[in-house]
């Protein structure tokens, strides 16, 4: 998996974090609004769900829309998703996908408060897959 695109990030704390790419506790976008990442996976696969681990702060990412790039290069968007505080949830949140896709791309609307700094923090995103 890559990182074909993404908005602006503070440079030690780059998106490429969120898949273990690059060693830091967290990826920090530069601004708390309208941020996205866009991910190509080496094949085509069923993803069944992704998994998002975020920390303690205000900072952390709250809403999110999903779009899949489907095998012929269709953009199919999925809806608008929040992740649960960090107070609420301290694990990893499941957000359920199944579709067949060789991409997707996360756009990151906004995090939990004005508290937190101008960031939208993620820790870790995982994605699970089936041939």
């Amino acid at each position: 998996m890559n990182i074909v695109d993404n908005s602006k990030f503070y440079s030690n704390f780059t998106p490429d974090v969120m898949i273990g790419k690059k060693l830091n506790d967290y990826s920090l976008t530069d601004g708390n609004r309208n941020h996205y990442v866009e991910f190509s996976f080496k094949n085509i696969y069923l993803l069944k769900k992704i998994r998002i681990l975020v920390a303690d702060f205000d900072c952390t990412l709250k809403d999110f829309k999903i779009e899949v790039v489907s095998p012929n290069g269709e953009r199919i968007k999925l809806g608008t998703f929040t992740r649960s505080k960090y107070k609420d949830n301290p694990g990893f949140e499941e957000f359920e996908i199944n579709k067949e896709c060789k991409g997707i791309k996360l756009y990151l609307i906004d995090n939990w408060g004005k508290t937190g700094g101008n960031y939208i923090l993620i820790k870790k995103l995982d994605f699970y897959v089936s041939d």
